[in-house]
């Protein structure tokens, strides 16, 4: 990706997340906001060990959004229905 994409992307994650807060109680804003980030740091580390695995091999949009995805929404369904 060129830098502007690279800063594209960089503002849809901040703005994706100030939308997807205002959909969540008050109260739950900190603890979701805090989780989805360290989601993100953890799907990097991820994405960093399973490239060095295999050889190089980045994965597809789809399987990175997929387990994003699924791991942001067990995440907020574990916060809201505690």
């Amino acid at each position: 990706l060129g830098e502007a994409a690279i800063t594209g992307r960089e503002q849809d994650m901040t703005i994706i997340s100030k939308y997807m807060l205002k959909r969540i109680p008050e109260k739950l804003q900190g603890c979701v906001a805090a989780g989805s980030e360290r989601l993100v740091e953890l799907q990097q580390e991820l994405h960093d060990v399973r490239l060095s695995m295999e050889g190089g091999r980045e994965p597809s949009v789809k399987e990175t959004w997929g387990s994003f995805y699924s791991a942001l929404t067990y995440k907020i369904r574990k916060k809201i229905l505690r």
